[in-house]
């Protein structure tokens, strides 16, 4: 740029010298043809003084015709072609055209009417013409300089107008206008280093979003930002908390840094890569879950681990996080791309040809968003799993849940006298769920959404590990068995009690109906099938329902009396009638109450989009 400044310089200089040259051989030129004039006048006097008047004459008609020196006429034409000259060297076509065209109006020779027997005027016209293309071109260089404004674009082909030069002056307007057209369609065209470059900074992104170990202290995130995953920091779980504000800072970095046209051509690009580093960042946290990494689905995550959760309050508060992530700030961040899309596809709309490429941009919102769930789901799975086999299997590896405790009538983990309670595994199951239900109640404060699908989840995991486990039935169904109806009752009302507790608590599961509805037929068929009556051997339907219902108050008030209170009937709802199955005399309860472990106001569940079942 300023090897092209000096050169431009050095033009101006020159040009400037030159026009000085021009005045300075102009000036000598009238001095020479003052002498010349001089000389001939002189002549003639010597002459008419010797008396040789013919040769006077003669030598003065020679005089005439060598002599340069114009008349008035030719003083007009001789300063008017020096004034052209100057205007044209220091590049004043304005001046240079007013001139021209007023010179082309008034002047009789260059109109084609003055006298044509001496070749003077046409020397003049040839003169003038000659001056009049160096104008054109000079008009024609403005219009051919990139960096030329409007207004001067204008003015010069004001100026080619009034040269009577219309049809060049429209064929370089036309030409302009391709140009123009031709870098416009260029600059939209995105650059092929673009793609390479989104690639190195989720490269990146993915380094920085995995390093748990970086503790970032200055973070550049606003409030609207940090504040929701604040009210997770605790001193247990900093780690997942800076985990978090690190992957909203990199997206949002990265976003940032679209311009609109990028967004219109990789858009599409950046989200998906977005969503794919969000499961980058879930498989990081399911790693620092408890559990056996050896699971079928995280082959790939048997590196060092570099932290991990234990308590219940550093687990949940990993899954609000998870879920504050994926739920609340990642929209907000992107919500510049989306808008820009969506923009687009308007506009795409209201015109007849798609003139926007969007071959990259076929991602839906919901589509999106459902990516994101289903990284979430795998998420909460995990942390259900998990908890459920720590729950069922004891540290040496034995199963607390064992057909055993329905075979022999009466056992340690049975209560049937006149106030039946469910098995002892299923009292632990009670009090487990209640224990976490208070812990996520101020973990995930103001998230009650999160709280009752992880609990409906934990319990519907429950009694599909039991329809599943094989050990299980294979014990019930071993025709060794000592099967007696007083087994088969104890297991009904466990699948009863385990359908009321998520009732009661505010998240009834059709799932889990459904499921321990199976549990209660495979168990009828096996039982039927050594010799057991289940229409004698059982009691009526509305026995069970009362009976779970009276149990989880007897939990909860922590008597095993017989006076204990019913639910209260004002917190009762009726849901729609689910069909028994036709083996099964023991229906189970279509009754919802609203009430939670943890609170007593935590409203239905509606229908949420994140956490959810997709069954239940």
């Amino acid at each position: 740029m300023c090897i092209w400044c000096r050169l431009s310089e050095e033009v101006v200089e020159m040009e400037h010298e030159l026009n000085e040259l021009r005045k300075h051989i102009s000036a000598q030129r009238i001095l020479v043809q003052d002498l010349l004039s001089g000389a001939c006048h002189e002549l003639d006097e010597w002459n008419q003084a010797l008396g040789d008047i013919d040769e006077a004459q003669h030598n003065s008609n020679n005089c005439e015709l060598e002599d340069p020196l114009p008349n008035e006429a030719k003083d007009h034409k001789t300063i008017f072609l020096e004034n052209i000259d100057i205007l044209l060297a220091e590049h004043k076509v304005d001046e240079a055209i007013e001139a021209i065209d007023s010179e082309e109006r008034f002047s009789q020779e260059l109109k084609g009417s003055g006298d044509t027997s001496c070749t003077e005027p046409s020397s003049y016209k040839s003169a003038f013409l000659k001056r009049k293309a160096m104008l054109e071109e000079q008009l024609v260089e403005i219009t051919e300089q990139p960096s030329v404004s409007i207004l001067e674009l204008k003015k010069a082909f004001s100026g080619l107008l009034k040269l009577g030069k219309g049809p060049l002056a429209h064929q370089l307007l036309l030409k302009l206008y391709e140009s123009r057209l031709q870098k416009s369609t260029k600059a939209f065209l995105p650059l092929p280093y673009i793609e390479e470059v989104l690639e190195l900074n989720f490269r990146r992104a993915r380094k920085v979003v995995l390093d748990f170990a970086e503790n970032d202290e200055s973070l550049p995130l606003s409030p609207r930002f940090a504040s929701p995953l604040s009210s997770f920091a605790t001193s247990s779980a900093s780690v997942l908390i800076h985990g978090g504000m690190r992957f909203i800072s990199v997206v949002k970095d990265i976003v940032e840094q679209l311009t609109p046209l990028v967004i219109l051509h990789f858009g599409g690009n950046v989200l998906t890569r977005i969503s794919q580093l969000f499961d980058k960042y879930v498989d990081a946290l399911i790693k620092a879950l408890p559990g056996p990494l050896e699971d079928d689905n995280l082959a790939e995550l048997k590196e060092v681990i570099v932290f991990r959760v234990e308590t219940d309050s550093e687990q949940l508060a990993l899954l609000g996080t998870a879920f504050t992530v994926a739920e609340e700030l990642l929209p907000m961040v992107v919500s510049r791309v989306w808008s820009t899309l969506n923009e687009s596809k308007e506009a795409e709309n209201g015109l007849n040809e798609n003139i926007v490429p969007t071959t990259s941009n076929t991602i839906e919102f919901k589509d999106w968003r459902r990516h994101l769930q289903h990284s979430l789901d795998k998420l909460r799975d995990h942390f259900c799993r998990q908890y459920v086999l720590n729950f069922i299997y004891s540290r040496d590896g034995k199963t607390r849940l064992n057909a055993q405790i329905y075979l022999n009538g009466k056992g340690e983990d049975l209560f049937w006298d006149s106030d039946p309670l469910p098995s002892l595994p299923f009292q632990a199951l009670f009090g487990k769920l209640q224990q976490l239900a208070t812990v996520a109640g101020d973990v995930l404060l103001g998230k009650e959404k999160i709280q009752k699908i992880l609990l409906a989840r934990l319990t519907e995991t429950v009694i599909m590990w039991l329809s599943d486990e094989q050990e299980f039935w294979g014990v019930l169904e071993d025709d060794s068995a000592p099967l007696q109806p007083l087994g088969l009752q104890q297991l009904i009302l466990d699948m009863h009690f385990t359908v009321e507790i998520a009732r009661f608590a505010g998240y009834p599961s059709r799932h889990v109906h459904q499921i321990a509805s199976a549990i209660i037929a495979r168990a009828i068929r096996t039982f039927s099938a050594r010799g057991i009556d289940p229409q004698s051997a059982l009691p009526e339907d509305e026995w069970f329902v009362e009976t779970a219902k009276a149990a989880i108050n007897k939990l909860l008030l922590g008597t095993s009396g017989s006076d204990t209170s019913e639910i209260d009937e004002e917190h009762i709802i009726h849901d729609e009638d689910i069909s028994d199955s036709e083996e099964s005399p023991s229906s189970l309860s279509t009754v919802d109450t609203f009430e939670s472990f943890a609170s007593a106001d935590m409203g239905e569940i509606e229908s949420p989009m994140h956490f959810t079942d997709p069954e239940g």
